[in-house]
């Protein structure tokens, strides 16, 4: 209920805010000042709307609108998203990484790569172009 409460507060803050806004271009027309009037309109359709309360759930579904608590909430759900709970595991999965590691590149595959060099392109770090190798013959 909080919630829906909440949604309507905002919606019609937006409104109010809205309806401001073209009572001043109003305004603008009534007195003939183009400019301003013209200004006015760019100002609103640069401008977004955005409501200065912030709201998020918490793990039951309540809505949390107090920044202290919203800070909180991202913390905890940070953690809980990203963190691991003891350094243990996360030696665990960082030595299961490790050990994927992938296989030796096969002689197929080499050749494939050397033949889709293209010419005429500065070479890599060990200062031999793609020429030399395209044209040093079978490996």
């Amino acid at each position: 209920m909080l919630k829906k409460e909440i949604q309507m507060k905002l919606r019609r803050d937006k409104k109010s805010w809205l309806e401001q806004e073209c009572a001043k271009i109003n305004e603008w027309n009534e007195k003939r000042k183009s400019k301003e009037l013209f200004d006015q309109i760019k100002s609103i359709q640069s401008k977004k709307f955005s409501s200065k309360n912030i709201c998020i759930n918490d793990v039951n579904g309540q809505a949390l609108t107090e920044p202290d608590e919203v800070l909180k909430r991202w913390n905890s759900y940070g953690t809980h998203l990203f963190g691991y709970p003891n350094k243990k595991e996360t030696k665990e999965a960082y030595q299961v990484a490790q050990q994927d590691v992938e296989p030796e590149p096969l002689t197929s595959e080499v050749e494939a790569a050397i033949k889709d060099l293209k010419a005429g392109k500065s070479p890599g770090l060990d200062n031999i172009p793609a020429e030399i190798i395209k044209n040093s013959g079978e490996m």
